[in-house]
């Protein structure tokens, strides 16, 4: 009996890593195939399922906008640089989202801040950090993060993939647990 439930747990975690082994795979073919993206066509292509490599300026702004037009109960944002947009047209945007009743929060990291504190009137929960490890956008269904995270406007990653997902979502939601609230520190 003992060892049949050691051989049945001995299996189940071979397969467990089987399926990692091949998602790892299905995102270093998506970081490896940037590259041949980035030829300025504005692309995109399926990695595996539930991952999409989306690049160029064109097609970047499309998916992003997709993505704030889609209905969500919830939405964090991590800033980790200052946002390449309008800061007028971003407090647009998310006032009317907090308007639908969108819980929206924003991290941002301190050097970015100054300029973004009007955000907070609009019901946007914000907090600052010294680190923000990158951008990254996670709603209820996806997270949008760059490829690279030292080059964020050069490709998107949009993430569906539950496994993947969970992850995204678990690490926006520590630097959200990390950060300090606009009083404490900013």
């Amino acid at each position: 009996m003992v060892m049949d439930v050691a051989r049945a747990l001995g299996d189940l975690m071979a397969r467990c890593r089987g399926a990692l082994a091949t998602r790892q795979l299905e995102v270093a073919a998506a970081v490896w195939g940037t590259e041949r993206l980035l030829d300025g066509s504005g692309c995109a292509s399926e990695v595996g399922d539930g991952i999409q490599v989306v690049a160029g300026r064109r097609a970047m702004a499309r998916v992003l906008a997709r993505a704030y037009g889609q209905p969500v109960g919830n939405r964090l944002s991590l800033y980790s640089s200052p946002f390449a947009g309008s800061t007028e047209r971003q407090a647009a945007v998310d006032g009317r989202l907090a308007a639908q009743g969108v819980r929206l929060r924003a991290i941002y990291q301190q050097p970015s801040l100054p300029r973004r504190v009007e955000l907070s009137p609009a019901g946007v929960e914000i907090r600052c950090a010294n680190l923000v490890p990158m951008d990254m956008v996670v709603d209820d269904r996806t997270a949008i993060l760059p490829v690279d995270p030292d080059r964020p406007g050069v490709a998107l990653m949009v993430i569906s993939d539950p496994a993947w997902f969970q992850l995204a979502g678990a690490l926006a939601q520590d630097c959200w647990a990390r950060a300090e609230g606009l009083g404490d520190v900013c």
